[in-house]
């Protein structure tokens, strides 16, 4: 999800989807769904951020490296995922959907 927030720090529209989320997600799903995005201006930065032409291959990076969250989701565009990511593995999703971890 693009939460398109307009300035470096800012995470109101992310916080704002995150306070939709949990009124709209029953509870006893709420350990089984995430909401993961791109913060600040536009996916389309992250391209650049991973000098990557394809969304697909930055997936692939990302996901190589959850585990070791600090490298590749620790930037402008993805650092408003990590508590998300912290949440799943948590839950053992990772370890269930990646069979790693």
């Amino acid at each position: 999800m693009d939460f398109d927030d307009k300035k470096v720090g800012q995470l109101d529209s992310f916080n704002n989807r995150m306070d939709k989320f949990d009124e709209i997600v029953p509870s006893e799903y709420k350990d089984r769904v995430f909401l993961l995005g791109v913060n600040y201006k536009e996916s389309e930065s992250l391209k650049k951020v991973f000098g990557e032409s394809n969304f697909e291959e930055i997936g692939k990076i990302l996901i190589q490296n959850y585990p070791n969250c600090s490298q590749n989701w620790n930037n402008i565009h993805l650092e408003c995922n990590i508590d998300e990511l912290k949440r799943m593995e948590k839950n053992g999703v990772y370890k269930w959907l990646f069979n790693k971890g």
